[in-house]
């Protein structure tokens, strides 16, 4: 009960009380050997790299992860484990962390963990795909799909969250 009080109390509280600090020490686990914590980390470092890409691509290089741009304006960043991966674009509209072998479900409770973390908002916002989206900061949407060319918004094999940098509000 004091558990649930706490934590209603941290996403509820207001978006200018944001911890970017917490965000930032959620990507410490990069090179993890437990690919839910390397997911996490690659989550919180989209999220930390604030649709700046050169600084989205150095926290990934920083952190041995290989680096591949393609001619479609993407940047693909592949962690040590096959199925953990990230998307971004070469603009910084956005960044994708995909998990391969965790689904929707665990994407969400990545999402939210980082959110405590970072004292973020979680308030309900239109996502590209029309799955669960969240409005993380001004200017900042997470949404949860599947991976996949056609992601759809619940899958127990495979997931993304994909954060998009808009202006702010």
């Amino acid at each position: 009960m004091v558990r649930a009080a706490l934590l209603a109390a941290c996403l509820a509280t207001p978006a200018i009380a944001q911890d970017w600090q917490g965000v930032v020490r959620m990507v410490g686990d990069l090179r993890s050997a437990d690919p839910l914590a390397t997911y996490r980390s690659a989550a919180a470092a989209c999220i930390a790299g604030r649709g700046n890409a050169d600084g989205t691509a150095l926290i990934f290089e920083s952190a041995g992860w290989a680096m591949t741009p393609d001619e479609a304006g993407l940047t693909a960043f592949q962690s040590q484990h096959p199925d953990v991966y990230v998307l971004a674009s070469e603009t910084g509209d956005f960044c994708a962390a995909f998990s391969e072998r965790h689904g929707t479900d665990d994407a969400t409770k990545v999402l939210f963990n980082i959110v405590v973390a970072g004292f973020l908002s979680l308030d309900t916002a239109p996502g590209d795909l029309g799955c669960k989206a969240y409005a993380l900061a001004p200017g900042i949407v997470g949404e949860i799909t599947s991976s996949g060319n056609d992601p759809v918004c619940d899958d127990a094999r495979s997931s993304s969250i994909r954060i998009t940098f808009g202006p702010a509000e």
